[in-house]
């Protein structure tokens, strides 16, 4: 969910998607959200590196930017979603008022 402006910038829309996770699912999910995206964009643009633009990079290198970025935003994620458990307080919202009826946030049904 990033994409390049000018040729140099990066600008990336995938923090709203990370915050709407920790607030919805709560700090474990959040996190495997966060690593898994992060993961798989990585091994998109390894891909596109090393197929498309034939700039191959040592196996150390390759294996430290595929893990390095996603591990420490998943980290980031993990810790502010135990000390401040935000999902706690949207939990509230989105319980049923009905007994066996799925919660609804705005029109989308939380299954």
């Amino acid at each position: 969910m990033a994409f390049r402006v000018l040729g140099t910038i990066i600008f990336s829309l995938d923090t709203g998607v990370y915050v709407a996770a920790l607030l919805t699912t709560g700090a474990g999910p959040a996190t495997l959200v966060v690593f898994s995206a992060m993961l798989i964009r990585g091994m998109y643009e390894h891909g596109k590196r090393e197929l498309v633009d034939r700039d191959h990079w040592p196996l150390a290198v390759t294996g430290a930017k595929l893990l390095f970025g996603p591990a420490v935003t998943a980290a980031l994620t993990l810790m502010l979603g135990t000390l401040f458990s935000p999902d706690s307080l949207f939990g509230a919202a989105l319980k049923p008022s009905v007994a066996g009826q799925h919660p609804v946030w705005g029109s989308v049904a939380v299954l």
